[in-house]
């Protein structure tokens, strides 16, 4: 359809049924293959000639107990995860990669490994920093690194293995354990630096590849 408002008309009708709720969406596609939902509602069909009482003598709570009773129900929700290299998104190859790190919090991973956010951490406990990198650029990243620098005794740095490429607007959250604190301070700082070596050339935007996070350390 050229952009404009055009009039489509549509004729449905019901050979079995005298009264038939239909739903319908109207759904707007580009030429990318993106779907954006502009309406989403019902209709209800009446065919006058299947035996029964005409629509005219209905009570109107009749007819909306009817209209009701046909409408369809949600079914049960379905979660999943996608693997990062199914991204569908479209990557310029002229653009820009940007990477940027967001810290979401500080925790411990109590005895079944889950994390539990906290920002007071005990020296007997397994601290960890559950964080995010996003792909904010417009071209998908090579494969990437990071380091973090973990308030440890003796100091560490973790240096990660190569991680999946980022479409643009790709995300992937970490939650990145460690124990052994440095008794001696009364406050931890967690450094996460993403591409530290500069391998992903031409970045947009390298300030936002490094972020910090304070937390207390008690006995």
């Amino acid at each position: 359809f050229s952009n404009e408002i055009n009039p489509l008309p549509l004729t449905p009708s019901s050979q079995v049924s005298r009264f038939v709720d239909v739903p319908f969406t109207i759904t707007s596609v580009n030429e990318s293959g993106e779907s954006t939902t502009l309406d989403d509602s019902f209709l209800t069909i009446v065919n006058e000639s299947v035996s029964g009482s005409s629509l005219s003598s209905l009570s109107d709570d009749t007819e909306v107990s009817i209209k009701e009773s046909a409408r369809l129900t949600a079914g049960e929700q379905k979660d999943e995860v996608l693997p990062i290299s199914n991204s569908i998104r479209i990557s310029n190859a002229t653009g820009q990669v940007d990477l940027a790190v967001r810290i979401i919090g500080t925790g411990i991973i109590d005895s079944e490994g889950a994390f539990i956010k906290t920002t007071s951490i005990k020296l007997t406990d397994q601290g960890a920093v559950r964080f995010s990198v996003t792909n904010n650029g417009s071209k998908t990243s090579d494969n990437w690194v990071f380091n973090a620098v973990l308030p440890t005794f003796p100091m560490h740095i973790f240096h990660s293995t190569n991680q999946n490429a980022l479409a643009p607007g790709d995300r992937i959250d970490f939650t990145l354990g460690f124990d052994q604190l440095n008794k001696d301070l009364s406050k931890g700082v967690v450094t996460i630096n993403v591409d530290p070596n500069g391998s992903i050339r031409n970045e947009l935007n390298r300030d936002n590849n490094i972020a910090q996070v304070t937390f207390i350390i008690t006995q």
